[in-house]
């Protein structure tokens, strides 16, 4: 799945993800629990990958939003390319319009793969 976070200039985007972010962490945190207490987790702390493996839902969380991957060790920097992270990765790109991935050499959406494959993904 893939979540955009959109609105107007200065209206709490970056916020709303950084609180997410801490969000997920918690969650994570108390399946990680249940798991070393040895609990079963109920379905809806699990997650079925692309591959059809059904795993615990602790999903890494990345992100390009400034600072936010080096204050917290829970969040690693998010790669250029979103596929190269792990099935049910959680992954924060800030100001995307920015990014010179999403712009052909005319100003207009890219042909690259990678971000066509965004508007289709699995």
């Amino acid at each position: 799945m893939i979540y955009l976070i959109v609105g107007q200039p200065r209206s709490g985007k970056s916020q709303f993800a950084v609180k997410t972010a801490f969000d997920i962490k918690d969650e994570n945190d108390r399946i990680q629990k249940k798991l070393d207490e040895g609990k079963e987790l109920k379905e809806n702390e699990l997650m079925t990958l692309q591959d059809g493996s059904i795993v615990p839902a602790i999903r890494p969380v990345f992100s390009d939003i400034e600072e936010h991957a080096k204050r917290n060790d829970f969040i690693s920097e998010a790669p250029k390319d979103w596929r190269e992270v792990q099935d049910g990765s959680v992954i924060f790109y800030d100001e995307v319009h920015f990014r010179d991935e999403y712009l052909d050499q005319n100003k207009y959406m890219s042909q690259n793969p990678m971000i066509k494959e965004l508007s289709i993904h699995g």
